[in-house]
């Protein structure tokens, strides 16, 4: 073999492992970014359900001070709280552009005003109707306003029942 074949088997050798590294290379990154992001799914789909429940959670107590407010109870103990509401994966899920791969813009508006609301002062509103309902001090449309929001909640909660089987079943 000459010096001449000797540096084109080289050169060819070379530049052939170059091109099948980097092949491998885009192959494990493939697979180990679909797995990240079934992962993160995974863990999304958790979250929104403990949210789901959350709110399910909140919508009952709203029903119970109502009904408590129909018979003239007082004291109404239960307050409203969204102080668990989780949102951890919902962010990683946005960050790392997952959100528009099974969403659609709508669906991503719906978190945008779920998230409004839990840190919004609907909640202050509905646990002050409820601190002057206890001290004889509230509106005479108070359980009214209350239940507007308990409306509203359950929209909410099955809006995010409609997102959770969208990306469950995706």
């Amino acid at each position: 073999m000459t010096f001449s074949e000797n540096i084109a088997s080289t050169f060819i050798g070379a530049l052939l492992a170059f091109v099948l590294g980097i092949i491998a290379f885009y192959i494990t990154e493939n697979i180990r970014g679909g797995k990240a992001k079934r992962r993160l799914t995974t863990s999304f789909l958790k979250e929104l359900d403990y949210n789901i429940k959350l709110i399910n959670q909140q919508i009952n107590a709203i029903t119970e001070n109502v009904e408590a407010m129909a018979q003239n109870k007082r004291p109404i103990l239960k307050g409203i709280s969204f102080k668990n509401y989780q949102r951890t994966h919902l962010d990683q899920y946005y960050l790392h552009g997952f959100a528009f791969d099974n969403l659609t813009p709508e669906d991503v508006l719906k978190f945008s005003i779920v998230l409004d609301y839990v840190s919004g002062s609907s909640i202050d509103m509905i646990n002050k109707l409820l601190h002057d309902w206890n001290n004889n001090e509230a509106p005479a449309n108070a359980a009214t306003l209350i239940m507007d929001e308990r409306d509203f909640l359950n929209q909410i909660a099955l809006q995010y029942n409609e997102v959770y089987m969208k990306l469950k079943n995706a």
